[in-house]
C-alpha cells in the first residue's frame, strides 16, 4: 500500500466513518470519533480532514445535498 501500519489503519476508518456519517445523522462528530477508536475528536477532525479535503460537518452536509 506504501503506507505505514498506523496511517494505513487511519484511512480505512476515515473511510468507514465517511459512511456512518451519512447513515448514521443522528450521531455526533464525538461519537464516530469514538466508534472508530480515535480517543480525541478533535485529532479525528484533523485526520478527516487531511484524507477527505473537507471537514467531518463539511462532508455530512454537502455529500447529503447530492
Amino acid at each position: 500500500t506504501g503506507l505505514s501500519p498506523i496511517a494505513y489503519k487511519n484511512q480505512v476508518c476515515i473511510r468507514h466513518a465517511t459512511q456512518t456519517l451519512l447513515l448514521e445523522k443522528h450521531k455526533s462528530i464525538e461519537e464516530v470519533s469514538e466508534e472508530y477508536g480515535f480517543e480525541s475528536a478533535v485529532y479525528f477532525r484533523r485526520l478527516f480532514k487531511s484524507v477527505t479535503g473537507k471537514t467531518p460537518t463539511q462532508y455530512r452536509n454537502e455529500e447529503t445535498l447530492l
